[in-house]
């Protein structure tokens, strides 16, 4: 009985380690839906891209604030170097990566003040085009 605990228990430990969400291709010139700990890459394998952190300081849809607030979204672009670059809804929603140009289309879910939001509860659109 103990070693069935114990083999179940380390079963549960190696998944529980793995944070890392399902890794998919893409192809350019379209809208991507990413989500955060998820790695994609391009349908030739030449880049990869992946979000590294969120900040989101959006004003809860249930809420009356001063200032409306934004999402910073953090991504780990990789080709033959790495760059790590910042989209905000706040601006600027584009930036251009080597011959790329990446656009946030969406961040959701939009905050509500009686929700408390994980990373992995997040998914953002990009739209990627190359130049």
């Amino acid at each position: 009985m103990k070693k069935l605990i114990l083999i179940i228990a380390l079963f549960l430990f190696a998944f529980a380690c793995e944070d890392k969400v399902s890794e998919s291709n893409f192809g350019f010139n379209g809208e991507l839906q990413l989500k955060h700990g998820q790695i994609v890459y391009s349908d030739n394998n030449d880049i990869s891209l992946e979000i590294l952190n969120i900040n989101d300081s959006r004003c809860p849809s249930d809420v009356v604030c001063i200032w409306a607030g934004e999402a910073r979204i953090f991504l780990e672009f990789k080709n033959t170097t790495t760059t790590i670059f910042e989209l905000c809804t706040g601006g600027p929603l584009k930036d251009t990566i080597d011959n790329y140009i990446f656009e946030l289309m969406n961040v959701s879910p939009y905050p509500v003040s009686t929700e408390t939001l994980e990373l992995d509860d997040y998914t953002i659109k990009l739209n990627i085009t190359e130049l």
